[in-house]
């Protein structure tokens, strides 16, 4: 009996049948990418425009879509996060403003702050995005469609209410406030990085 690193050295059989297992495999995935292209160039149609037998799946994987971004958005709640509905940056909880994009973080459209241009409709280059969990991440139990989303309590309230008191002393005296930025427009304390202010939406000088 012939030995290979310790092991027993593998026969034509095992070849053959390892071979198998790859080709099939590959074919597993290849017609999973052709489902992904095929639905992702079909998901935005309408009933009549896809022969019914897709639509019908097309539908039930975009409301199934639906349910994992709230799953996500949930994930990041719970995280003390959330999402900006503009551009989808991932932000602390509660911002009124996105820090990327200085849109409303709740996707309503807002007026910009006294003096203040308004901000770009797309956050810059290289802006962080949130990383949304890959397509073949099991999905929860979806419940009905129409279920309302559970009322999400607000955290902390106000940003400008985490200011301390003029005169109040700091811990770590000047150390600390070197780190500490304050928007010129509100007062309120920014997040390290911010573009825009998360209470006023104001650009960050």
């Amino acid at each position: 009996m012939k030995f290979f690193n310790g092991t027993k050295e593998p026969t034509e059989m095992d070849r053959v049948m390892e071979n198998i297992t790859q080709t099939e495999n590959e074919i597993r995935g290849r017609i999973y990418q052709l489902g992904e292209m095929f639905y992702q160039a079909n998901k935005e149609k309408d009933r009549g425009e896809v022969e019914e037998q897709y639509y019908a799946v097309i539908d039930l994987v975009n409301k199934l879509e639906q349910n994992r971004i709230g799953y996500y958005k949930n994930k990041l709640r719970l995280e003390g996060q959330m999402m900006c509905a503009h551009c989808g940056a991932v932000i602390p909880y509660g911002s009124m403003f996105c820090n990327v994009c200085g849109q409303r973080a709740d996707g309503q459209t807002a007026a910009p702050a006294m003096g203040v241009a308004p901000a770009p409709a797309a956050p810059p280059m290289g802006a962080p995005t949130p990383a949304a969990p890959p397509m073949g991440t099991p999905i929860p139990a979806a419940p009905p469609m129409g279920t309302p989303t559970p009322a999400v309590p607000p955290m902390g309230g106000d940003m400008a209410s985490a200011i301390p008191p003029a005169g109040e002393d700091m811990s770590g005296g000047a150390e600390a406030a070197s780190t500490i930025h304050k928007c010129s427009q509100c007062g309120a304390v920014l997040e390290e990085g911010s573009l825009f202010c998360e209470s006023c939406g104001a650009k960050v000088q």
